[in-house]
């Protein structure tokens, strides 16, 4: 039943990004038509009221996204490092008066 759902979920999902689309194409070809100097208010009308629905449906999509595992192991040293007290960048280093 989940995974029906999740179906269902992804699928509006993809409706919504194709009224985007859409949507941008319609708003591109109304100005288009406003430089030729024959513009056409239905494409921009129709623009905004498929980049509204498209928003709403795309916006829906509630499926949590699993958890990447690109650089994992990077961030398992950050996570280390941080635990343990931090120490300066500078601490090895020695002072202006010995260096010369």
């Amino acid at each position: 039943m989940a995974c029906q759902i999740q179906k269902i979920m992804e699928f509006i999902n993809r409706i919504g990004a194709f009224f985007l689309w859409v949507g941008a194409i319609s708003l591109l070809l109304f100005f288009f038509s406003s430089v030729a100097e024959t513009a056409h208010i239905n494409f921009l009308i129709a623009g905004f009221v498929f980049i509204v629905i498209g928003a709403i449906l795309w916006s829906k999509n509630t499926t949590e996204k699993p958890k990447n595992s690109r650089f994992r192991l990077l961030r398992n040293r950050k996570s280390k490092k941080t635990d343990s007290p931090q120490r300066g960048t500078h601490d090895n280093a020695k002072p202006k008066s010995e260096q010369n």
